[in-house]
């Protein structure tokens, strides 16, 4: 049996998690150029914004969660607004490999700098020691598995 989390740090972490999605939304709303993507839209111009080459449709069904028909879909509604493009995957003919279209990537980023002015404001009212953002920092690295 692996080692218990402390109550307090998961309550905090649950904080900060709820909030980021608020800031999220926020930046998706001010930055999102009037397209809004869905969580699940979102969470693929992510995902594929840090993939250079691209990632495999099998890839982006276990990235954004869900079954390949739906993953499949999403990729279909988001490749018709331009925002990302499909292409075959040179190493395997039967699958294929989805991209961040310029507009996709257009739109990520501009959601990913209204949402790091959003934290910046936020975050500018604090004096954080060296200290805390290496802890902040070790708690990150603990969660990186869900990226």
């Amino acid at each position: 049996m692996g080692a218990v989390a402390d109550p307090e740090l998961i309550d905090v972490v649950e904080r900060l998690a709820v909030s980021l999605v608020a800031i999220t939304n926020a930046a998706i709303t001010a930055g999102g150029a009037g397209l809004e993507p869905t969580f699940r839209q979102w969470r693929l111009l992510v995902v594929l914004g840090e993939a250079a080459d691209g990632l495999r449709l099998a890839d982006v069904t276990q990235a954004i969660g869900g079954s390949a028909p739906s993953a499949s879909r999403l990729v279909r509604r988001m490749e018709a607004r331009g925002l990302v493009a499909v292409q075959p995957d040179g190493a395997d003919r039967r699958a294929i490999r989805v991209h961040l279209t310029e507009d996709g990537a257009r739109v990520r980023s501009a959601i990913l700098g209204a949402r790091r002015e959003l934290l910046g404001s936020g975050i500018a009212r604090l004096t954080p020691s060296a200290a805390d953002v290496r802890s902040l920092r070790t708690v990150a690295a603990a969660l990186d598995d869900w990226r």
